[in-house]
C-alpha cells in the first residue's frame, strides 16, 4: 500500500462521513482502468461472474468501504450478470443493487463507465453456515438486456427418509436466465468445506456426485436446453477426480487450477483455486458460446474504511473469495430448447420451491 503522502486522494465532505465506522476525512482514489469492450472477435459478448460475499449481512453492505469495492469491482470488470453466495440476510444484496443504481461512494461516483440499471433477488434459506442461516442470490444489468425468466432452490421431489443425509449441505439455486438470443441455465452452489483435517471430505464428494443428477433434471424439464453453467465455491481444485462427472458430461472449468480465488488482507495474492465456473461446451468449436476468456478480480480488493481482523493499520476486503468470471458470446443461441415455453419447475427428479425438508447445520 503507498504512503498516504504519495497517493491521490479524495476530500470528502462531513456529511459523506459514516460516524459509526469513524472514518477518515480522505480516501484512496482507485486507479482508472480501461473500459471492458462489449465485443470480442467482432460479437457481442456478456460477463458472467460468481463472488461468495463471506455472511453477507446488512451490517456488513452498511459499510461504505465494502459497498464501494464490491461495486467497483463489479462495474470495473464488466460483468452483467452475478451470482451470489453466503447471503446471511434478506436484504443484503438488495444494498449492493441500490448502490449501483445510485453511487453514494467517493469513487463510486467518479465512476465514468457504464453504470447500467440493476436488479437482484435473493432466494429462500438454502442451508446454513456458522450460526446463520444461508441464501443465494443474482443480480444483473437489465440495460444489458439481461433477463430472469424464472428460479428457486433445487431439491429432491420426495420427501427424504428419516435419518437419510440431504443432497447438499445448501441447495443450489437455479435461475433461468435469457440475453437477447441467448437462454441458459445458472446453477449457483456453496459446496460443503472438507474441514480442518478433511473429515468432511465424503459429504463434499457426495455433493459433487449429486449434481451430474441436476444435469439429467434440467434436460427432463427443458428439453434441448444445453447451455448450463455451474458456478460458486466448490471448496475443492478444478483437477480433483471428483470433478470427472463434470469433464465426462461436457463441462470445461473457466478458472485454472494454480490460478487462486482466495484472499486475505496480508496475503493479497491467496492460495487456492476454490471458486470457479463450470461451463457445459458444444462439440463444434465454432458454435460455442464460451468466448474462452475468464478472471479472477483481485486488483484494488483492499479500503481503509473495511476493517481487517489481523491489524489495525492493513486494511481490510470484503470478502475471502474473489470474484470470478466468464465471457460468452450472446448474439445468437445454438441449442434446440424453445427459450420462453421452458420451465425449470417440472423436472421429474428435481423440483422448485420447498419440499417441506427442515436444514442443518
Amino acid at each position: 500500500m503507498a504512503n498516504q503522502s504519495e497517493t491521490e486522494q479524495i476530500d470528502l465532505r462531513p456529511e459523506d462521513i459514516v460516524e459509526a465506522f469513524r472514518l477518515p476525512l480522505t480516501v484512496e482514489k482507485r486507479q482508472q482502468v480501461k473500459a471492458v469492450p462489449t465485443k470480442y472477435k467482432g460479437r457481442t459478448v456478456i460477463r458472467i461472474g460468481s463472488w461468495n460475499m463471506l455472511s453477507f449481512t446488512k451490517q456488513k453492505a452498511a459499510n461504505p468501504g465494502i459497498r464501494e469495492v464490491m461495486c467497483m469491482t463489479i462495474l470495473e470488470n464488466g460483468i452483467s450478470l452475478l451470482a451470489a453466495q453466503e447471503l446471511a440476510e434478506e436484504g443484503a444484496l438488495e444494498m449492493i443493487r441500490d448502490e449501483l443504481n445510485n453511487p453514494t461512494t467517493p469513487n463510486h461516483k467518479l465512476w465514468k463507465g457504464h453504470r447500467g440499471k440493476w436488479e437482484c433477488i435473493t432466494s429462500e434459506v438454502a442451508g446454513r453456515m456458522y450460526r446463520a442461516s444461508e441464501c443465494n442470490g443474482f443480480l444483473w444489468d437489465t440495460s444489458r438486456n439481461v433477463e430472469l425468466k424464472d428460479h428457486g432452490l433445487l431439491e429432491r421431489k420426495q420427501r427424504r427418509k428419516r435419518g437419510e443425509k440431504k443432497d447438499f449441505a445448501r441447495k443450489p439455486f437455479i435461475g433461468y436466465f435469457k440475453v437477447y438470443r441467448f437462454d441458459f441455465v445458472l446453477l449457483s452452489v456453496h459446496l460443503k468445506a472438507t474441514g480442518l483435517e478433511n473429515e468432511d471430505i465424503e459429504r463434499l464428494q457426495g455433493e459433487i456426485d449429486t449434481i451430474p443428477n441436476i444435469f439429467e433434471a434440467i434436460k427432463d424439464s427443458m428439453p434441448g436446453e444445453d447451455d448450463i453453467m455451474v458456478v460458486g465455491d466448490f471448496n475443492l481444485t478444478p483437477t480433483d477426480k471428483s470433478f470427472d462427472d463434470f469433464r465426462e458430461a461436457g463441462f470445461v472449468n473457466a478458472i485454472e487450477d494454480g490460478t487462486h480465488t482466495n484472499i486475505s488482507p496480508t496475503r493479497l495474492d491467496g492460495s487456492m483455486t476454490y471458486d470457479n465456473l463450470w461451463i457445459k461446451q458444444s462439440g463444434r468449436a465454432d458454435r460455442q458460446e464460451y468466448t474462452g476468456r475468464s478472471g479472477v478480480c483481485r486488483a484494488n480488493q483492499t479500503h481503509q474504511w473495511i476493517p481487517s481482523n489481523s491489524s489495525k493499520s492493513v486494511p481490510g476486503v470484503p470478502s475471502d473469495h474473489c470474484m470470478v468470471w466468464a465471457e460468452f458470446f450472446y448474439g445468437k443461441d445454438y441449442d434446440k430448447s424453445k427459450g420462453d415455453d421452458l420451465s425449470l419447475k417440472e423436472s421429474k427428479r428435481f423440483k422448485m420451491g420447498d419440499s417441506g425438508d427442515e436444514d442443518e447445520s
